[in-house]
């Protein structure tokens, strides 16, 4: 069901380009799956085909359900669809709130990081997509570390803001989350170190949870900024 190419049998969860475009003269015209709803509302908005251009585009999708050529479609459409079929089809929406976490590697899934995007909205946590690097470091001192190990950053600058910044989906390069937390949990003051591990456990946890990659959890070093605390 996280694939682009899949078609809910229910009528219930019946596709039409008027999801996405309501007030388009094609807003009737029905799809089979995400990805043939893209490619007739990338039809739909197309400026250089003529109505005629247009109807026979139509035809000839509706009579081949699997296409040898796929239609080049933005990332930006693929997601304005798939949050419009997500919000039609339960289904799918069922399925794509259960993979958070989960490997999607052996599945057939195209455009992972769209798909990632997709299970972190349905799941009410914030999505981070990383470019060219495979490692991703969480915490408030991780942005001093970033430049050292070649690595992407993501914020906690906060002890109250800590479980909140740790439920994050990271895209689908990423292989290793170090978890650096925030000192001052630890070292600050009126600091209390019950709530201090319960909390980093907790933010650690809702990293492992989101992503299926590999959680490093760096110790917590005495800051020079409270020397008197042990």
């Amino acid at each position: 069901m996280l694939s682009e190419n899949y078609g809910c049998p229910e009528e219930k969860c019946f596709l039409t380009v008027g999801l996405v475009l309501p007030k388009s003269p094609y807003s009737e015209n029905g799809a089979f799956s995400c990805r043939d709803l893209a490619e007739k509302i990338a039809i739909a908005m197309s400026s250089t085909m003529t109505p005629e251009e247009k109807e026979a585009a139509f035809k000839k999708s509706d009579e081949l359900v699997i296409r040898p050529e796929r239609m080049h479609v933005s990332a930006d459409l693929l997601k304005a669809t798939w949050k419009a079929v997500l919000h039609r089809c339960t289904h799918q929406a069922q399925a794509f709130k259960a993979a958070l976490g989960k490997p999607l590697d052996k599945k057939e899934v195209q455009n992972l990081d769209v798909i990632y995007e997709m299970i972190a909205q349905l799941n009410d946590v914030q999505f981070m997509l990383p470019q060219n690097m495979d490692t991703v470091i969480v915490g408030g001192t991780a942005k001093k570390m970033k430049n050292a190990i070649n690595a992407h950053y993501w914020s906690i600058q906060s002890a109250d803001e800590s479980e909140l910044r740790g439920k994050v989906v990271f895209g689908s390069k990423i292989k290793t989350v170090i978890y650096i937390p925030t000192e001052k949990l630890i070292y600050g003051d009126g600091a209390k170190i019950e709530t201090a591990v319960a909390i980093i456990m907790q933010t650690l946890n809702y990293l492992d949870s989101c992503n299926n990659c590999q959680v490093i959890m760096l110790p917590v070093l005495r800051h020079l900024d409270h020397p008197e605390k042990v």
